[in-house]
């Protein structure tokens, strides 16, 4: 499922969601549409849920409202794909940021159509690289290339992705058979390692780039020792 947001601060704000909705009928995608009608609440939002968003549609007149910030705002918090209508208020499409779609109202409903599509092509391309996983009863996207590794511990999941930590109920086993393909290596029953982050083995340990190390279960060590001579 696609989770959209909308933030929209002119006054034809219900025009614009009823044409979301109309397009996400038209195309049959499976989607949530989450609304906003403050700016600061939406990066709230987004902070707090950093991989929520798929794309993030920025409607605006451009009256009291830095677009660019804003959009700069929304990637380095975590969207996908950011997805930007601007009216007469705004003209300085050039000091956008580059990766964003956008729209210049009025415009026809095919138009609208195509950037949407475009933009739904991208998140359809990121999917593939995500963990789709529900924390604090919402879904989240983590990504699986900035997932150093995965613990766990009385079957809750901690996944280390970046400098954050986020918790979730799974099966590591699950998890295993699902990321293994993706370069991830089983080095004990409590840990799951992004190869592509493991540097050294020695002392029945393995260690990260960033010098962390983890313990390298007994009936693992052979796996681990034929993976990193690979590295």
């Amino acid at each position: 499922m696609v989770t959209i947001y909308l933030y929209d601060d002119t006054p034809a704000r219900n025009a614009y969601k009823e044409r979301l909705y109309r397009a996400v009928e038209k195309f049959q995608m499976e989607a949530k549409i989450i609304t906003f009608t403050y700016r600061n609440a939406m990066l709230k939002h987004i902070e707090k849920n950093p991989h929520q968003a798929d794309l993030i549609f920025i409607t605006v007149d451009g009256r009291n409202f830095n677009c660019p910030e804003i959009v700069k705002a929304a990637k380095e918090l975590g969207s996908r794909a950011v997805f930007v209508i601007y009216g007469k208020g705004f003209h300085d499409a050039k000091a956008m940021e580059k990766g964003v779609y956008y729209l210049k109202s009025p415009f026809a409903e095919e138009e609208f159509d195509g950037v949407l599509l475009r933009a739904w092509s991208e998140y359809e391309e990121k999917r593939q690289t995500s963990l789709n996983v529900t924390i604090r009863k919402m879904p989240e996207k983590l990504p699986i290339s900035e997932i150093r590794y995965l613990s766990v511990k009385n079957r809750v999941v901690y996944a280390h992705v970046r400098d954050e930590v986020y918790r979730f109920y799974a099966s590591l086993m699950e998890l295993e058979e699902e990321l293994k393909r993706e370069g991830f290596v089983r080095i004990h029953r409590g840990y799951l390692v992004n190869g592509k982050y493991m540097r050294d083995y020695r002392l029945g340990q393995v260690v990260l780039e960033d010098e962390t190390k983890l313990p390298v279960g007994r009936y693992y060590r052979d796996e681990v020792k034929k993976v990193m001579k690979g590295f």
